[in-house]
């Protein structure tokens, strides 16, 4: 599968992992945070340079977070 299908689909995990810490009871301030860690985590499965996986999985989790973010403001008006 080509990298850029799988960052799609380890976009979409990051979103419904990072829901879930929150129903599950995980600080809202810091959902970002765990954004970026599980997106360097895909970047490391999906890479093989470290410096490449670190760089991709900032740019996953930082997507996920904003998508998540323009979701919740966009959907629930919140």
């Amino acid at each position: 599968m080509e990298p850029e299908v799988q960052g799609v689909g380890i976009i979409s995990l990051i979103i419904g992992l990072t829901e879930l810490a929150k129903q599950l009871g995980f600080p809202n301030r810091l959902l970002p945070v765990l954004s970026i860690a599980l997106g360097i985590i895909g970047g490391l499965i999906t890479q093989q340079d470290t410096v490449s996986a670190v760089i991709v999985g900032l740019m996953m989790g930082t997507s996920a977070a904003g998508l998540y973010r323009s979701f919740k403001v966009t959907a629930l008006g919140r």
